[in-house]
């Protein structure tokens, strides 16, 4: 019977089970009821020292595993399993620390089952829970769009990156060979992208590790697309704190509201986006500059018919003489004579005749010394303007009672202008600048003006002081205009030109000048004046919706709802400019005066309340012409 034991044993031995298969292995074991699994200690091996392993603890394929017996007992081999497949086996109890191939099982929760046995009797087994973890973490791909839009702000992505079993350790993002970002497992995942380097068709890697030391790696293709339509660069003292405000409105070409901004007074750029994904760059918009005055007054500036392609990226503010202080005086004229024009007008100040008195206002102080603290006073015989007398006075504001002592006839010019094919009577004014500066900020003194110049023959007089290298001349004679660096030339040809529109709902219909490159409408109501300023080969122009909460609510309804009067309307030739375009880059985007890089400009006018043209601002100068 010894024989035949021995045999069955060997036997069983040679045809004993794979390790991976689902039976114990090749020996029949018997369990054992009667020895307390306690006395089997597994142990994992970190950093030279030796620790209980935990419950649901991830094991490592690298992790050290060691077996502890705690009671002498005859031990005769080793058994290792996870779950019902055993993956290790040792003589006796293994004496070092051994790997478990944890690679070889799917991810997930298992356990871990060690048993030592007497010969083919089990005498004791303990099991621990274990986690097995071999895939690194993933990305999510739905949550990275294809596109990514941004305007004010980079643009900014949110991927979503998990690893259920582990945990997240790191994800490193790489643009081509270029880390852009690095996380951690406690970080939340928001990645921003740089869109001055990173615009247009790019692909983002993403190298992720989880705790498990697992590795993956994922790309996605992305399209980073700019909403960004146009800055508006202000500089400091731009308005004045506490009085003005001033907004900025975007609209599509059909007044439809895109986004708006309010200026803070100080440096700043703003900057205007679209929410449109199909804005081209010939796509049209519209400007509105909003002035507000102590909440009461609003100058409001609508330039329609723009596009990327003519503005470009940025309009950009200079900056501009605002009148910080002001003081009021009257001034006596005992040497007056009826007849005569005094007048005293410039940026900042502004003087008239009142019953033998001139009494105004002057500009004390101005942001950034951009101001003067001079006034030019002219006196003439309307009738005989050749009688032209002048003084350039430091602060006016102090001054109570002036003398004709006081006047000079020095480098007075006499001079005159021949108008041609019509014969309504001149209206001339002529303006001086002081230095380069005021030259290129209309910061000017008006050295002559006359509503009615005197003369015959269709030849009339004008007189001015000649003290300032640069002049600036605006004349006009019945609905035409001519302005201008320098003074006016010695013959002018009034063109038999017209202009006609009219205001209906929320539309301006314009007909202008074939050839003007400009055309301008004006609006108005109470105390709101809407300046329009479009392609002067248009014939329609929409009125913007003003969104609410941006002004007071009743002018905001005054507009929307269209109660407002069409006043006149403009069409504008400039000597050297040959389209809207021209115009825009030359004047609205660098915000220079017109005559920096246009010498003269023509005018034809219709005004539905008056024979004569209503001043216009030459925005964003406080001058008008």
């Amino acid at each position: 019977m010894k024989a035949l034991h021995k045999f069955l044993v060997i036997l069983l031995s040679i045809i004993g089970f794979n390790s991976c298969s689902n039976e114990e292995n090749s020996i029949k074991t018997v369990e054992s009821q009667n020895i307390d699994p306690s006395i089997i200690s597994i142990q994992l091996i970190e950093n030279g020292s030796s620790n209980d392993l935990q419950q649901n603890r991830i094991l490592l394929s690298t992790d050290n595993i060691s077996i502890t017996i705690l009671e002498n007992l005859d031990i005769s081999r080793t058994d290792v399993f996870i779950d019902d497949n055993l993956v290790e086996s040792f003589d006796e109890v293994p004496t070092d620390s051994f790997n478990i191939p944890v690679q070889d099982f799917e991810d997930g929760d298992h356990e871990l089952t060690i048993k030592i046995l007497s010969n083919t009797s089990v005498l004791a087994s303990k099991s621990i829970d274990i986690k097995i973890d071999n895939t690194g973490p993933i990305l999510d791909l739905n949550s990275i769009a294809s596109t990514i839009y941004y305007c004010r702000e980079n643009a900014v992505i949110y991927p979503s990156v998990s690893d259920e079993i582990a945990g997240i350790s790191s994800v490193k993002v790489y643009i081509g060979p270029t880390l852009i970002s690095e996380f951690n497992g406690n970080d939340n995942f928001v990645l921003e992208l740089d869109t001055q380097l990173y615009e247009g068709a790019q692909e983002l890697s993403f190298e992720m590790t989880d705790i498990a030391n697992n590795t993956s790696n994922q790309s996605v293709s992305i399209d980073v697309v700019s909403l960004f339509v146009v800055n508006i660069d202000f500089p400091d003292n731009f308005t004045r704190p506490n009085i003005d405000t001033f907004h900025v409105i975007l609209s599509d070409e059909n007044g439809n509201y895109l986004d708006s901004e309010t200026h803070s007074d100080f440096s700043e750029v703003i900057k205007l986006c679209t929410e449109d994904l199909n804005f081209t760059d010939n796509a049209k918009y519209t400007l509105t500059f909003i002035e507000e005055f102590e909440n009461a007054i609003y100058n409001i500036y609508v330039y329609s018919d723009l596009t990327k392609s003519i503005v470009g990226n940025t309009i950009t503010f200079q900056p501009r003489p605002n009148a910080l202080s002001v003081d009021t005086n009257v001034m006596d004229l005992p040497f007056y004579q009826n007849g005569y024009m005094i007048k005293s007008a410039g940026r900042g100040y502004n003087y008239v005749y009142i019953n033998d008195e001139l009494s105004g206002h002057f500009s004390t102080s101005y942001n950034d010394n951009l101001g003067s603290n001079k006034a030019f006073i002219q006196y003439y015989n309307t009738n005989d303007n050749s009688d032209y007398q002048w003084m350039f006075v430091d602060n006016p504001n102090l001054i109570s009672v002036l003398n004709i002592s006081d006047f000079t006839t020095s480098n007075v010019v006499n001079s005159s202008v021949q108008i041609n094919n019509s014969n309504d009577t001149p209206f001339l004014s002529i303006y001086g600048f002081e230095d380069t500066v005021s030259y290129n900020d209309i910061n000017g003194h008006q050295v002559f003006w006359d509503a009615s110049l005197s003369g015959s023959n269709n030849l009339y007089n004008y007189s001015y002081a000649d003290i300032f290298n640069d002049n600036f001349y605006s004349l006009r004679v019945g609905n035409y205009c001519k302005e201008g660096v320098g003074l006016p030339p010695s013959s002018i040809s009034v063109p038999n030109l017209n202009v006609s529109f009219n205001y209906t709902g929320n539309t301006i219909n314009f007909n202008g000048v074939s050839g003007y490159e400009v055309g301008r409408a004006r609006l108005a109501n109470q105390n709101v004046k809407i300046e329009f300023i479009f392609d002067g080969n248009s014939n329609q122009i929409t009125v913007p919706t003003i969104p609410d909460g941006l002004i007071a609510s009743d002018i905001t309804e005054l507009i929307n709802n269209g109660n407002l009067d069409a006043v006149q309307a403009v069409s504008e030739d400039y000597s050297d400019f040959y389209s809207y375009s021209d115009y825009i880059s030359n004047v609205l985007v660098t915000s220079n005066p017109f005559y920096i890089t246009s010498s003269v400009r023509e005018r034809i006018f219709i005004n539905n309340n008056s024979n004569s043209i209503f001043p216009i601002f030459e925005f964003p100068y406080f001058e008008r012409f």
